[in-house]
């Protein structure tokens, strides 16, 4: 679905999700509270409680970047939607929000989380879905992915790691829960992520977030 011209200039904004406690088991592996507490901390947020910021919120940061110990993702495929994006490993920004490109035509993948071929928790990859700079993004249209779906991710090691859609999810971004966004335990998978929904000129903000959850390829 093409998204209005309007939407393109106004929206610098890509991605903002905020804690729940319920709502997500709908759409990831719900674990118990005590892990999905201590998955991730923002070194800003004391409570991980509701917002509507423009970014992903993780609940912890590690004093080790683990990107520097192993192969970086570099590259997301989704054939179904015509979609490639070369990825840059980010982590938070100076408001402890996950930090992402300018561009809607790369992608973040979280360096503090999981990485492809870990054998538990959610890769976390995500752009823009437009851009004052270069318009609507490839991530606009992971709404249009069906269960099954092929997603290949790509490494700095010459890799590919392969993931299968499970389900697409509209989510208000009051009703997120990061905890299990950027959860590292449970079954290894993929959180493919972008904005969504009506866009709110008085925030500045989409008020969705599309959420792609996809299942890595059993070795």
């Amino acid at each position: 679905m093409a998204l209005a011209r309007s939407r393109r200039l106004a929206a610098t904004t890509a991605l903002a999700v905020a804690v729940t406690a319920g709502g997500a088991a709908a759409w990831a592996t719900r674990e118990p509270t005590a892990q999905s507490s201590r998955a991730l901390a923002v070194p800003t947020s004391t409570s991980g409680a509701r917002s509507a910021d423009p970014t992903p919120t993780p609940t912890s940061v590690p004093t080790a970047d683990p990107a520097g110990r192993r192969p970086v993702p570099t590259r997301v495929v989704v054939d179904r939607i015509g979609a490639d994006l070369p990825l840059v490993a980010l982590g938070v920004d100076r408001a402890g929000r996950m930090a992402l490109p300018s561009s809607s035509h790369v992608g973040a993948w979280y360096r503090f989380g999981p990485a492809p071929g870990d054998t538990a928790g959610a890769v976390v990859v995500s752009s823009h879905v437009d851009s004052s700079e270069d318009g609507v993004g490839p991530l606009s249209r992971i709404g249009r992915l069906h269960r099954g779906d092929r997603i290949t991710v790509r490494t700095s090691d010459g890799r590919s790691y392969g993931y299968r859609v499970e389900r697409v999810v509209h989510i208000d971004k009051t009703s997120l829960d990061t905890g299990l966004l950027f959860s590292r335990s449970g079954p290894p998978r993929l959180h493919l992520v972008t904005c969504g929904g009506e866009f709110d000129r008085s925030t500045g903000h989409y008020e969705q977030n599309v959420v792609a959850v996809a299942a890595a390829d059993r070795p």
